[in-house]
């Protein structure tokens, strides 16, 4: 199964340089006959509302193409995220009902931002 290691950031400053990477992974990924691959969300330590669009839009263009994507990881900082913009239920529900929880790991580092 293919994995994308999301980077540390995912903040305004950053989803210019990572939206192009991810298309060409998610271009790579999504072939005939693969049904999955995976998001490694571990070492994300900083997001905001910029990061968390490029997230999910990444969800929905894999979903069209038919491939569903699994979470490796966990990240309290994305998770923190999701809920100050209101979309704690996307990543138990959209996300970990669309693409799944496949693993729970240890805490991202503390003090960052959301």
């Amino acid at each position: 199964m293919s994995t994308l290691q999301l980077a540390p950031e995912l903040t305004i400053y950053t989803v210019a340089e990572l939206h192009p990477q991810w298309l060409a992974w998610l271009g790579e990924t999504a072939t005939p006959g693969t049904e999955s691959a995976a998001l490694d969300i571990s070492a994300v330590n900083q997001v905001d509302a910029a990061g968390l669009q490029l997230l999910l839009s990444l969800k929905h263009m894999a979903m069209a193409s038919g491939l569903q994507l699994h979470l490796l990881g966990s990240s309290n900082v994305l998770e923190t995220g999701l809920a100050a913009l209101g979309l704690g239920g996307v990543m138990g529900g959209v996300m970990g009902g669309m693409m799944g929880r496949a693993q729970v790991g240890e805490p991202v580092a503390a003090g960052a931002s959301a």
